[in-house]
């Protein structure tokens, strides 16, 4: 297995490394695509093939760490469900910068962690603290 040779202190440092690669290359997708788009490509291709290199690096990712990953029957319906959300979300995103500049698209899709805490704390699911209303607003100043 390689994840356990590596050492205790590696593993933080590997984490916030896979983390912000993971940033970057999120962004960079948003930027590349304007590229693939003046370039001829739609929005259906653009997504598709990035959900396909996605699908390929974490298979080979878990195959390489030796994880072995079994998921009950009962749960096979939400995580298609979950998978119809985020391919919609995956197109929603990288589709809009078709037709629209990259920094508008942007804006819109980061915008949701806002509305997902606002939604929580409407619908009673969480408590609202001042720890986590100065931490979305935070977040909502990351997008200005």
């Amino acid at each position: 297995m390689l994840y356990p040779l590596i050492p205790s202190p590696l593993k933080n440092n590997l984490g916030i490394g896979i983390a912000v690669l993971a940033g970057i290359v999120l962004g960079g997708a948003a930027v590349s695509s304007r590229y693939a788009y003046d370039g001829g490509a739609n929005g259906l291709m653009v997504s598709l093939l990035r959900s396909l290199v996605m699908v390929i690096v974490l298979y080979v990712g878990i195959n390489l760490a030796k994880i072995e990953l079994k998921l009950p029957r009962a749960l096979w319906g939400f995580v298609v469900i979950n998978g119809v959300l985020m391919a919609a979300m995956t197109y929603g995103n990288i589709g809009a910068i078709e037709f629209i500049p990259i920094g508008v698209a942007q804006l819109i899709f980061f915008t949701f962690p806002v509305l997902i805490a606002l939604i929580v704390a409407a619908l009673g699911l969480e408590s609202v603290t001042k720890a986590k209303l100065s931490i979305v607003f935070l977040a909502f100043l990351g997008n200005a």
